[in-house]
C-alpha cells in the first residue's frame, strides 16, 4: 500500500512539474529574432481612413470589429524610398503582425500612426530606418507588443500627443533614443521591455501620469530612464544598469513622481539624479549599488523630496544633496541603509543611534537603518505578470487534484480485484 501511494504521489509530482515547466516556458516568450524567411515582398502600405483597410493595402482578413479586427501580416516591406506603413484617421480595430520593415540611410521610418485608435503592432521586426522605427502621433488606445526595433538613427519608438497606449514586451536596441514619450503623451504604460545600447533608454518629455514598470534598461550611452518636465509618473520594478551617464534622471520641474523598487547599479556617474527644480518626488525601496560616482544626487534647487527605505551599497559617493530634502520617514519607520554607516545601535531597534550626514549641505538621514531594507511582500507592485502566473498555478492545482482523483478513484477493475484476492489470501493465513 505504501509503495502504491508513493507511486501515485510521484506521478502527481511529475505531472505538476511538467505543467509548471510549461507555465514557465509560456512566461518566458520573447520577440523572435529569426530572419524573415517566408514573408511576401510588397510595396509600402498607406491607409488614410477606415475604408482603406482593403486587400490592395495588405489586409488579408477581418472585418474591423473588436472581435474580428482587420489583419495585415507576413509582409516584407522595403522602407528605403518611403515610410513602410502609414495609418491615419482610423477608428477600426486592426492588427499589423509578423511583418519585416527595413530601410537604409534615407529619411524614412518604419511604421507611423496619426490620429489612430484601436491598432495593434505585434511581433514585427523594424530595423535600419533612418528616421523613426515606430511613431504614434495624436493616437490612443493602441498596443505595441512583442516587436523588435533596432538600428534606427533617431527614435526606436516615439509617441507625440498620444495617450493610454500600451508598450509591452518589446526589444528596442541600437537606436538614437530608445522609447521616447513626448509632448503631453499621458497615461501610457511602458512595461516588460528590454531597452539597450541606445543614446537614452526610456525618456519622458513634458508627459505625465505614465507607468514605467518592469523594464530592463542597460548599456545606453546617456541615461537609462530620463524625465524632462514630466510629473506624476511611476517608475517601479525596473533594472537600470550600466549606462554611460547615469541610471534615473528627473530634471526641469519633474515633480510628484514615484521611484520605487528599482535596481540601479553600475552606472558611470549617478545612480539617481534629481535636478533643476524637481520637487516633491518620492524615492523609496530602491537598491542603488556600485555606481562609479554618486549613488544619488540632488542639486539645482530640487527641494522637498522624500528619500527613504533605499539600500545604498558600495557607491563611490553614496549621496550628495545641496538642497533641502527629507532622508527618512520618521521613527520607527526609519530612513535608508548605507553600506558605509559605522554607527552603533545600542537599543537593538534596527535604527542607528547617530544620524548619517549627507555631503554638500545640511541634510541628514536621522534614522539610518542598520540592515538592508526588505520591503514587505504586499508592498511590491508587480501587476503585469502575476495575474497570469496566478492563473497558471491555479490551473496546475486543479489539474493536479483531478489527476490524484483519477489515480485513486478510477483505477482499472483488475487492480481492485487483485487487491481483494490478496486480502482474502492474507485472511486465510
Amino acid at each position: 500500500m505504501r509503495t502504491e501511494r508513493f507511486r501515485g504521489a510521484l506521478l502527481s509530482a511529475l505531472i505538476v512539474a511538467s505543467l509548471m515547466a510549461l507555465a514557465i516556458s509560456l512566461l518566458s516568450v520573447s520577440p523572435s529574432t529569426a530572419a524573415p524567411e517566408g514573408l511576401t515582398p510588397r510595396a509600402p502600405i498607406y491607409i488614410y481612413a477606415n475604408d482603406g483597410f482593403i486587400l490592395a493595402n495588405g489586409v488579408v482578413g477581418g472585418s474591423g470589429t473588436e472581435n474580428d479586427p482587420y489583419i495585415i501580416e507576413n509582409w516584407d516591406i522595403d522602407a528605403s524610398s518611403d515610410h513602410g506603413i502609414i495609418v491615419r484617421n482610423t477608428t477600426a480595430y486592426f492588427i499589423i503582425r509578423n511583418c519585416y520593415l527595413h530601410g537604409d540611410v534615407a529619411n524614412y521610418g518604419g511604421i507611423s500612426f496619426s490620429n489612430v485608435t484601436n491598432g495593434v503592432l505585434d511581433n514585427n521586426l523594424v530595423k535600419n530606418n533612418n528616421y523613426r522605427g515606430i511613431w504614434l502621433v495624436n493616437s490612443s488606445n493602441n498596443t505595441i507588443n512583442n516587436n523588435i526595433v533596432k538600428n534606427t538613427y533617431y527614435y526606436g519608438i516615439r509617441l507625440d500627443h498620444s495617450y493610454t497606449n500600451l508598450i509591452i514586451n518589446n526589444i528596442v536596441e541600437n537606436n538614437g533614443l530608445g522609447i521616447f514619450i513626448h509632448e503631453h503623451s499621458d497615461n501610457n504604460i511602458v512595461t516588460n521591455n528590454v531597452v539597450g545600447n541606445n543614446h537614452d533608454g526610456i525618456s519622458l518629455n513634458r508627459s505625465d501620469n505614465n507607468l514605467i514598470l518592469n523594464n530592463l534598461t542597460r548599456n545606453n550611452q546617456n541615461w537609462g530612464i530620463h524625465f524632462y518636465a514630466s510629473s506624476n509618473n511611476i517608475v517601479e520594478n525596473n533594472i537600470v544598469e550600466n549606462h554611460g551617464q547615469g541610471g534615473i534622471c528627473l530634471s526641469t520641474s519633474s515633480e510628484n513622481n514615484r521611484i520605487s523598487n528599482n535596481t540601479v547599479g553600475n552606472n558611470y556617474f549617478n545612480g539617481i539624479f534629481l535636478g533643476w527644480d524637481s520637487h516633491n518626488n518620492r524615492i523609496s525601496n530602491n537598491l542603488v549599488r556600485n555606481n562609479y560616482d554618486d549613488g544619488i544626487q540632488l542639486d539645482y534647487h530640487s527641494d522637498n523630496n522624500l528619500i527613504y527605505h533605499n539600500n545604498f551599497v558600495n557607491n563611490a559617493t553614496q549621496a550628495i544633496d545641496s538642497c533641502s530634502n527629507y532622508w527618512d520617514n520618521g521613527y520607527p519607520s526609519g530612513g535608508n541603509y548605507w553600506s558605509d554607516y559605522s554607527g552603533a545601535d545600542a537599543d537593538n531597534d534596527g535604527i542607528g543611534d547617530t544620524p548619517y550626514s549627507i555631503p554638500r549641505g545640511n541634510n541628514q538621514n536621522r534614522y539610518p537603518l542598520m540592515n538592508p531594507f526588505v520591503p514587505p511582500e504586499e508592498a511590491l507592485h508587480i501587476p503585469t505578470r502575476w495575474p497570469l502566473i496566478a492563473g497558471i498555478v491555479g490551473a496546475v492545482v486543479m489539474v493536479s487534484v483531478a489527476t490524484v482523483f483519477y489515480i485513486r478513484k478510477m483505477r482499472p477493475k483488475k487492480v481492485k480485484r487483485r487487491r481483494r484476492r490478496k486480502r482474502r489470501r492474507q485472511a486465510r493465513k
